[in-house]
């Protein structure tokens, strides 16, 4: 994320083209391009991530233009040549996880029953989770729309994704399928 460009963004379409990454390199760190072709790819924005570009963006353009902001980083300042400090996503997820985890911890001695912790984990581990079920659907989707009886239902479930975020869709989209199919 850390190499988004905000030309790498549609906010129109509410997408976001994954062309570049920000990687180490032992002497500092640079914007390179993903080094496999499947790391290269569009990917669909919920309804809420794009409410906050759009808002973000409109308040940037009081400075800016969208010429001079189509280059700079999304997670940075406009005008630096750099994103924000590699680790500052993972220092607030953890920060956000310890709080979480303390309030369970009262909880716990409140109730007199042990509350599950949560693992820390880094910003990079939840991104397969997301890959994971964008990879699922997309192959879904593809296999939903090759037929015409699905394609309404197929279009209607990546419709309801975009706009809500929520994957589940896909498995109404199924079940609306299968009702059709066997009414028939």
């Amino acid at each position: 994320a850390l190499g988004l460009y905000w030309e790498d963004i549609d906010l129109g379409k509410g997408e976001i083209s994954i062309t570049k990454n920000w990687t180490g390199t032992g002497r500092g760190h640079l914007s390179q391009r993903p080094k496999t072709k499947t790391s290269r790819r569009v990917v669909p924005m919920p309804s809420g991530l794009l409410a906050r570009f759009r808002n973000h963006y409109q308040s940037l353009q009081k400075n800016w233009t969208p010429k001079d902001l189509a280059k700079c980083f999304v997670f940075g300042v406009p005008g630096e040549d750099h994103p924000f400090e590699v680790n500052s996503p993972n220092h607030a997820l953890r920060r956000i996880i310890e709080g979480i985890n303390k309030k369970r911890e009262e909880l716990g001695k409140k109730t007199k029953q042990e509350q599950p912790r949560l693992p820390l984990i880094r910003v990079h581990d939840l991104r397969h989770t997301f890959g994971s079920i964008e990879i699922a659907l997309a192959r879904v989707y593809r296999k939903l729309a090759e037929y015409p009886i699905c394609r309404d239902h197929a279009q209607k479930a990546l419709e309801n994704f975009r706009e809500t975020g929520n994957w589940l869709g896909m498995a109404e989209a199924y079940r609306e399928i299968a009702n059709s199919y066997h009414q028939e």
